[in-house]
This record gives C-alpha cells, sequence and structure tokens, in this order.
C-alpha cells in the first residue's frame, strides 16, 4: 500500500510539475523548488525539532 501511494503522488507531481516547467521554464520553475526546500527544511529543523515532542511523536508514529 505504501509503495503504491508514493507512486501516485510522485505520477502526479511529475504531471503537474512537468505542464508548470513547460509554462513558466525549466530553470525557474527549478529555482522556486530549491528556495522552497531549503526555506522548509530550515523551519522543520531548525523550529519544530529543538521541543522534545516532534521526536516522540515521530517515536510513536514508526512502527
Amino acid at each position: 500500500m505504501g509503495v503504491s501511494g508514493y507512486a501516485l503522488a510522485f505520477a502526479s507531481l511529475m504531471l503537474i510539475c512537468g505542464s508548470r516547467g513547460d509554462n513558466f521554464g525549466r530553470k525557474r520553475l527549478m529555482l522556486i523548488g530549491v528556495v522552497i526546500f531549503c526555506a522548509s527544511s530550515d523551519f522543520l529543523c531548525s523550529r519544530l525539532m529543538c521541543p522534545p515532542w516532534p521526536r516522540r511523536l515521530a517515536r510513536v508514529a514508526t512502527p
């Protein structure tokens, strides 16, 4: 079930991002994606991982 959900999400995002790349240009879309990834990674790693509750939640959520 997990693999098929991943494949569905990947295929749908590939179609959406491919059409956006045709509209806006590949380089611009790549730069936007890198900026969003870096900003969200910085937010998640530095802001949310400071308190102990995300680590506890991650331990409970993983089997």
